[in-house]
């Protein structure tokens, strides 16, 4: 009976061991996420590091980064550039989610539709 019981409070405390110790992961993990889900600081750090190599000193130049389009056409504009960016359809390399984020990929699409995004390299 004594053993029994033993090994039931043996493997309560080792459970109760396993459970203390993944609270501060999880606690760390949810402080974290929005660090964690961005690879990128802000729209212009991703297109500078990304996108301007291309679009800017090799290939791609021909294209205008500063054009704003009109207010009523920003949003059909940026979804354009996400699904281009992420798919590449032929017309570029495809980039990845371990590459650039969907959250930092839809603001750099908003910020180009918008002509918000600087050219460094020009």
């Amino acid at each position: 009976m004594l053993k029994d019981l033993t090994k039931k409070s043996l493997g309560k405390a080792v459970l109760a061991t396993i459970f203390a110790s993944l609270l501060p992961l999880s606690a760390f993990s949810a402080e974290t996420k929005e660090e964690i889900e961005r690879n990128w600081k802000s729209p212009q750090e991703a297109y500078d590091k990304v996108c301007a190599y291309c679009h800017e000193i090799s290939v791609a130049k021909h294209y205008n980064i500063n054009e704003a389009y009109p207010e009523d056409v920003v949003e059909v504009r940026a979804e354009y550039i996400f699904d281009l960016v992420r798919h590449g359809f032929n017309a570029m390399p495809p980039f990845r989610e371990v590459e650039i984020d969907s959250a930092t990929l839809k603001e750099l699409a908003t910020e180009l539709a918008k002509g918000k995004i600087e050219a460094r390299f020009k």
